[in-house]
């Protein structure tokens, strides 16, 4: 059942390249941006229960602007690095989930991806960040957090596959060469596990790079 799902939620979002258009976000009150700059101010004090407190209020009073928007990406932040991952996904889907555009939205996917994964829930992980290597704008580094984080994940739903395609992207972008060569040896391990039309489908596929001559030769 748990397979079915993720295969389903997979075929949604490969079937809808493109995001729904949100509305553009609007320029918080002059107050509003005071008590965000409060806020940071007490981050960067150590005054962390406090600076909660001010996001919270600022993200429930002052929904749909640059303010609210900043105050939930700022609370997913906090609780990531307190190891909060149930915290840290709810916070950090209300960026994406906003009916507003949002100034966060690498940042967002990739925390919420991670934490996900973190907390067990490993399909809703996958969906999430698949959705977003699909419909968002990433960075190069943010497509890398995302391939990082699903190549194990793929391997643990049973998709050998596509943890493989992840890995190898994922090789073929890094830059360290001792890294490289361990991501390498990952690719060839689960290559190396792949029944024959696997195999023959992967030799013909430019996604698996260097596996693609181990495949066709194996």
């Amino acid at each position: 059942m748990r397979k079915l799902t993720l295969i389903f939620s997979c075929a949604v979002l490969f079937s809808c390249q493109t995001a729904p258009k949100k509305a553009v976000l609007r320029p918080a009150p002059p107050d509003a941006k005071a008590a965000i700059a409060s806020a940071q101010y007490d981050v960067g004090k150590g005054k962390e229960k406090s600076a909660v407190a001010k996001f919270r209020k600022i993200a429930t009073q002052f929904p749909g602007t640059d303010a609210a928007d900043t105050a939930w990406a700022a609370l997913g932040k906090l609780a990531l690095q307190h190891h909060d991952y149930k915290s840290a996904s709810t916070n950090y889907l209300e960026v994406l989930n906003s009916p507003t555009q949002t100034a966060y939205e690498e940042e967002a996917y990739v925390g919420a991806s991670k934490a996900l994964a973190q907390i067990g829930r490993v399909d809703e992980a996958l969906s999430l960040s698949q959705k977003g290597l699909s419909t968002a704008r990433l960075s190069l580094a943010g497509i890398l957090e995302l391939q990082r984080l699903r190549g194990p994940l793929l391997r643990e739903t049973g998709d050998v596959i596509g943890s493989l395609r992840a890995i190898v992207y994922v090789h073929d972008n890094e830059k360290d060469a001792v890294q490289k060569q361990i991501l390498k040896n990952k690719a060839f391990d689960i290559a190396n596990r792949l029944q024959k039309k696997e195999l023959e489908n992967i030799s013909g596929n430019s996604d698996y790079s260097f596996v693609r001559g181990f495949a066709a030769y194996r």
